[in-house]
């Protein structure tokens, strides 16, 4: 992969970064090393126009699942050890590199399409995908493997696995899979028995066939021990308010702990020592006699309850990996994990452990700056503790960078967020646990996106990576897994990004004092500038009014409401990340992925922080990674399509302040590529961008041609066309800039 690059490529004019012909494109995956097991991606939203129902985002997301990732996991598996490992029975037993994600029909945070029925309905969906598959395969294999003692062995397995599926097939939830017989041997309970059954074949082949098709059975193993019954791993996410709400509905139906007393403790207005106390009352009551979400009413609180039985019922059929992440957004405390741990309780779960992962999303800067007073609490609370211990000692822990970066801009973003992962990487060890970190990224800068494989290899030691999980959403699962040799030359990007990550990142810690110092003044310097914007008062009127943003919920890109809250006024804490960094690209502004970058260095190099900036740049490849992927961004504006709002009454001294600082962000670009860290970039890359950017720039000056009329308020069957105009012009301008959203 290449290094940061030149603020202006070798070539091009120094004006054409606000053109969108600058900077280059680089692949964005995590690093992963090869001892290390990377649970590479969690799909999230398509990035165009999509179904409001989870099912039929499930059904377009499962294309990838079912015609790349399916063919492609045990080719890269193979690549990976075909060289290390000769004996294929060893090889298939290797536990996979790779594990899916899937968040269509479990990601409820403020999304009203999706509840406990499409959860069940996409857990169904998945498992009768992969077993068809498997179906499908051992039918193609059956033909050739006619060797005595072969042929009989794949037939009874055959046998039994179309008696597995026969029960589901023509069901569509989960409640239609009744396997008659679980007990007796003639369907596969889960995944293992199938996966042992296939072993015996492939050592029989191996010791007296001469291996031969041994290969094909080995990559069928490899798929099983890689999908399992689960094909991919739901993740359920809800806001840590919902939560909230929901305990308070539930304590009043509980039994008292001594049966006569009363909790008085309201959780909604409760401190955090209140609620965490009021979870270690309520503990003793575990397991009900009875269930009680038929107690609650109908809506969000009673169904976020039966999502934690639907996960239940997921794993009773899928398989533990079916649902195994339960995520909490906008995690403030220590209270917000312990409750998702008490109503996992509530859900009916007649166990002592709760078979979830519970995965706290610190997203605003200020909570990444507390995550590590609330996982310290964590470690030592005694309930959790005992969670922990029967998860392995392992802590799964989401940080966002899209509603940081709409928090604290770009450059605050980047840096809290690393500096939350050294403090929570810190705790962890100290309290004997393994953190995994999951990266909560979509495809732009802004959103955590760019060169993220450069990201992962700046990470150094002081942070944990044995295992990285991100998330790959929008444009940018077609444009890098749109079609098997793509996947496939990605996936392996990905791996040898750990390797050498393993083998070449020094014990020495990745930043000096000084270098310390300097990130913490240019984040604040940064932010500043940043905050000025977004406390500006024609900032969300700018964006509302001049820009496609409403036009996202029209769309469903993302497959989510433009807002949190449905029918409140437009706030940026309840503005969504995609609709919010989307609607800067459409504009060809990209305000999220530079602003106050510009500034904070303009400030250090007139205090006299130019060598300390340089030295910085120079031996960090953390800094230089950010400072490219905000180049990447820059690339990718031009501000001559909007050039009519300089004149503009209310917004042109608010848009000369967007082109000002986008010009001040180049040119302090160009002065840190003085230094003489940066080598030149790819041509073809470059010229990649600038083709794409002409391209898609007819459709932009009809969309904001469409943008300006509708202004005008015209009749009600002009402002239906120009409507459908910006809407239609969405989607060619997300692929056209390959990360948008």
């Amino acid at each position: 992969m290449r290094r940061p690059v030149r603020a202006t490529p070798r070539g091009a004019r120094r004006g054409d970064r606000q053109r969108g012909t600058g900077d280059l494109t680089t692949a964005r995956y995590s690093g992963l090393s090869l001892a290390r097991a990377p649970r590479a991606t969690a799909f999230g939203q398509r990035g165009v126009v999509g179904d409001t129902r989870p099912l039929d985002e499930a059904r377009s997301l499962l294309w990838y699942l079912e015609h790349i990732f399916y063919p492609v996991a045990p080719r890269v598996h193979r690549r990976l050890l075909g060289n290390l490992v000769r004996d294929p029975r060893e090889r298939a037993r290797i536990a996979p590199r790779l594990e899916l994600g899937f968040w269509p029909g479990g990601d409820r945070d403020g999304n009203p399409f999706v509840t406990s029925d499409s959860t069940l309905e996409i857990g169904a969906l998945l498992r009768r995908t992969i077993l068809l598959l498997y179906l499908a395969d051992l039918r193609a294999l059956s033909p050739r493997l006619t060797f005595a003692g072969v042929t009989e062995r794949i037939q009874e397995i055959q046998r039994r696995l179309e008696r597995t599926i026969a029960p589901i097939v023509q069901e569509s939830t989960m409640e239609g899979i009744h396997p008659a017989a679980d007990r007796d041997g003639s369907v596969y309970r889960n995944a293992e028995e199938y996966a042992e059954d296939l072993d015996d074949v492939l050592d029989r082949l191996v010791t007296k066939h001469h291996g031969l098709y041994a290969e094909q059975v080995e990559q069928l193993l490899v798929k099983v021990r890689t999908f399992g019954f689960h094909f991919a791993s739901m993740d359920i996410r809800q806001d840590s308010s919902v939560h909230r709400r929901l305990v308070a509905e539930i304590v009043p139906l509980l039994p008292r702990p001594d049966q006569t007393a009363t909790i008085l403790i309201d959780p909604i207005s409760a401190s955090e020592d209140e609620r965490c106390a009021l979870v270690h009352e309520l503990a003793p009551l575990f397991p009900l006699s009875a269930p009680i979400t038929e107690a609650l009413p109908e809506g969000t609180s009673r169904d976020t309850l039966l999502s934690l039985e639907a996960a239940a019922t997921i794993q009773s059929r899928n398989g533990e990996r079916g649902v195994h992440r339960y995520i909490i957004s906008h995690t403030m405390s220590a209270a917000d994990v312990l409750e998702v741990w008490l109503l996992a309780r509530c859900a009916g779960r007649s166990d002592r452990d709760v078979n979830l992962d519970i995965v706290p999303l610190f997203e605003s800067i200020a909570d990444l700056q507390n995550a590590r007073r609330i996982m310290e609490r964590l470690y030592n609370d005694p309930i959790y503790r005992e969670h922990l211990a029967s998860r392995g000692q392992e802590q799964t822990i989401m940080v966002g960078f899209s509603d940081g970066t709409k928090d604290g801009g770009y450059v605050t973003a980047n840096w809290e967020i690393y500096r939350a992962k050294q403090r929570l990487t810190e705790v962890s060890r100290a309290a004997g646990i393994r953190v995994v970190f999951f990266d909560g990224r979509g495809g732009p800068p802004a959103r955590g996106g760019g060169n993220t494989h450069l990201y992962y290899r700046a990470l150094g030691r002081e942070i944990e990576s044995r295992e990285i999980q991100l998330t790959i959403q929008g444009q940018t699962i077609s444009s890098k897994f749109g079609t098997e040799d793509v996947a496939r030359y990605n996936l392996e990007q990905l791996l040898s990004a750990g390797i050498e990550n393993e083998l070449f990142t020094p014990d020495t810690p990745q930043f000096s004092s000084e270098d310390v110092a300097v990130l913490d003044k240019l984040s604040e310097r940064s932010r500043a500038a940043y905050l000025e914007l977004r406390t500006h008062p024609d900032f969300l009127p700018y964006l509302e009014q001049m820009t496609p943003l409403r036009f996202y919920g029209l769309t469903n890109i993302g497959s989510r409401p433009t807002s949190r809250t449905a029918g409140a006024p437009l706030s940026l804490d309840n503005l969504r990340a995609i609709p919010f960094v989307g609607a800067w690209s459409q504009m060809k502004q990209n305000v999220p992925g530079y602003f106050g970058f510009g500034s904070g260095l303009n400030d250090l190099f007139t205090e006299g922080d130019e060598k300390r900036l340089f030295r910085l740049f120079e031996r960090s490849l953390f800094f230089r990674t950010m400072v490219e992927n905000s180049m990447q961004s820059l690339s990718k504006t031009n501000f001559d399509l909007t050039a009519f709002l300089d004149s503009h009454p209310r917004f042109g001294e608010f848009w000369r302040r967007l082109r000002d600082e986008a010009r001040r962000t180049d040119e302090t670009f160009e002065r840190l590529s003085a230094s003489g860290a940066s080598p030149a970039v790819n041509p073809s890359a470059v010229e990649s961008i600038r083709i794409r950017e002409r391209m898609i720039l007819p459709v932009l000056v009809i969309q904001q041609y469409a943008l300006a009329m509708l202004r005008d308020e015209p009749s009600a069957e002009i402002t239906a066309v120009l409507e459908k105009l910006v809407i239609k012009s969405l989607a060619p301008s997300i692929n056209a800039s390959r990360n948008a959203v």
